[in-house]
């Protein structure tokens, strides 16, 4: 697998003044078979839960995607976390183009994540 570890602000929600917080590092592919890759170290408080939505890099062009080993996240094909969804744990779907006939290939706006 091939990934360039990139922090992307657009995508990076920060929860000033939290004493807890926990990184929900997700892969994220524009391609499939885990190619042009960045990792997106989402931060939120203990426990997860919280809602992010995808930068412009990514909303909507996702073909490969996983969270960190021992995480789970929930992706939505909209923005706050609403409509449709799917969750995995690591690793995740090398090729969403032939996951249920492509129904989330390059639809992702948002996901929610999980430590477990």
């Amino acid at each position: 697998m091939k990934f360039s570890t990139a922090f992307i602000s657009s995508a990076f929600v920060a929860f000033a003044g939290l004493a807890a917080a926990e990184n929900y590092p997700v892969y994220a592919c524009v391609d499939i078979n885990w190619q042009n890759c960045v990792k997106v170290d989402f931060q939120g408080p203990s426990g997860g839960g919280t809602c992010w939505n995808f930068g412009d890099n990514l909303h909507d062009k996702i073909s490969s995607v996983g969270p960190d080993p021992g995480n789970y996240c929930i992706f939505y094909v909209d923005i706050n976390c609403s409509g449709d969804s799917i969750g995995t744990g690591s690793p995740g779907w090398g090729n969403l183009a032939t996951l249920q006939g492509g129904k989330w290939n390059d639809k992702f706006s948002s996901v929610k994540c999980w430590k477990g």
